[in-house]
């Protein structure tokens, strides 16, 4: 996406030379205020949302993914060869450079990758590089243990991001925070605000305004404060319930977009004993739960109602089984059929905030078939907790799917890091591993859609619903291409004046 919006920029500024009386004026700083706390400049220490978003300022990855368009597009790379189906050649910017002056090198991708192999965030994305080569100054091959279709959209997470071998060998403290990308870090103030500096000489071309800050306000209403009096340039998630204030103000604009983030209903899939393990018993509530009265509750509204547990915008993404429609006859007739005429009581454990509305809402509906929940509020280290150790009956969670097909091995797959279910099912696990190294294309959605059937009817986890991401920006900020994604690139962001 950083290639696209620099080649618009080059062209607009050649456009420019003939016509540049009518050339725009750009707000000297653009303030952005995030409601996520960003806690270290670290690619490899962390992966959440809040550190996504930042690091798309100040850091370059091999490749990067347009997440309009789903595609893979050049960042630090300009070019790239499948070798074989194990080596993926790499041919460096010659213009691009570090921060502090250094060119970019096929040394520092190498340094990057054995970096990465014990860091939190990079460790299990490494996992399948056997070695990098350093083929020349600008030339280099990753080396994988086994064929991997998704390779390139895994160096594309900003976590993957390429560092300095000389700044972090000289200053293991602070080396990490000199990036390849289009702004140099001028001051962070930990609970508070990153600043930057334009990058004049990023590869791409600079940026159009010559100051860029994210402040972290974590209070929804002290965010939209900030907006409307003119603090804050963009606003990250605005209330639904909070749109109407909004949408009244002339001076702000509201930016409503699809989130690959869901909101799911999990089972624990090893727990014995219990009428929930009992796949009729999974479906009956499936068919017991309606979406759209969930989604009005807690969202005012702003959801898509789930199907499969999958990123919309996921490869190989598939709804169209059928069953399970919301029925609350039917569901009766199916708790019946599985020996719980009379319903049945269980526990349900939710993490505080907008989830308990969720619960709340689930607890009614279920009352309505004889299904007594009792919900557990617990706070998100209690959930974690619970639920690495199998104690739990049922929970309510939310995720956020990257684009990649292979996203399915951390929920589905035995192993998976994020298989909050503790689902298991050798099939499954037959079909995800064939996936990741099947490059045809037909071959491999097929292989997808077979383990979102196959998971469709074990049902350890309901997809509740996917949610819509709301911003509020002032008039006149432009520069962001908004797509399904957790972490929309917003460094290129700016704001036309006068």
């Amino acid at each position: 996406m950083k290639k696209i919006i620099a080649l618009a920029l080059a062209l607009m500024f050649v456009l420019g030379a003939a016509s540049f009386a009518s050339a725009e004026e750009y707000k000297q700083e653009v303030v952005i205020g995030l409601r996520q706390q960003f806690t270290t400049l670290d690619p490899q220490a962390l992966a959440n949302t809040a550190q996504n978003q930042i690091l798309k300022f100040f850091h370059s990855t091999l490749v990067d993914l347009n997440t309009v368009t789903g595609e893979i597009v050049p960042d630090l790379a300009e070019s790239w060869t499948w070798v074989d189906d194990k080596t993926i050649e790499f041919k460096l910017f010659d213009n691009a450079t570090f921060h502090n002056g250094e060119s970019v090198t096929a040394n520092d991708v190498a340094f990057t990758v054995e970096r990465g192999r014990d860091a939190v965030a990079t460790k299990a994305r490494y996992a399948n590089v056997e070695s990098v080569e350093v083929v020349d100054a600008k030339t280099v091959r990753i080396h994988l243990v086994k064929p991997n279709v998704d390779t390139l959209d895994t160096l594309a997470l900003p976590c993957c991001s390429i560092l300095s071998e000389k700044a972090v060998t000289e200053d293991a403290e602070n080396g990490y925070r000199i990036g390849a990308g289009p702004w140099v870090v001028r001051e962070f103030v930990d609970n508070d605000y990153l600043a930057f500096d334009r990058f004049d000489a990023y590869h791409f071309g600079p940026t159009k305004m010559p100051k860029m800050k994210i402040r972290y306000i974590p209070e929804d209403s002290a965010r939209g404060i900030a907006l409307q009096t003119g603090e804050i340039d963009l606003c990250e998630h605005i209330l639904p319930i909070d749109l109407p204030l909004f949408e009244d103000d002339k001076n702000v604009q509201v930016i409503v977009y699809d989130s690959p983030a869901c909101q799911y209903f999990a089972f624990n899939y090893q727990k014995e004993g219990v009428p929930t393990a009992d796949a009729k018993v999974r479906h009956a509530i499936n068919t017991a739960l309606n979406r759209e009265e969930i989604i009005m509750a807690t969202k005012d509204g702003f959801g898509t109602p789930g199907k499969t547990y999958w990123g919309m915008n996921q490869y190989g993404y598939y709804d169209g089984f059928e069953g399970d429609e919301y029925n609350v006859e039917k569901a009766k007739q199916m708790l019946a059929e599985a020996g719980y005429p009379d319903g049945f009581d269980f526990d349900l454990m939710v993490i505080s905030g907008e989830r308990v509305i969720s619960a709340e809402v689930i607890q009614a509906q279920l009352k309505k078939i004889g299904i007594n929940v009792t919900i557990h509020e617990v706070d998100s280290a209690g959930l974690s907790a619970a639920v690495s150790a199998g104690d739990y009956t049922a929970c309510l969670w939310g995720i956020g799917f990257n684009s990649c097909g292979d996203e399915v091995r951390r929920v589905y797959h035995s192993n998976g890091s994020n298989n909050r279910s503790h689902y298991s099912n050798p099939k499954v696990d037959e079909l995800i591993d064939a996936a990741v190294v099947e490059s045809d294309d037909a071959t491999r959605k097929d292989l997808y859609k077979q383990i979102q059937e196959i998971a469709y009817q074990d049902l350890p986890i309901i997809n509740l619903y996917y949610e819509n991401e709301i911003y509020g920006a002032v008039k006149g900020l432009d520069g962001i291409e908004w797509g399904c994604s957790t972490a929309n690139d917003m460094s290129f962001a700016y704001v036309v004046v006068g």
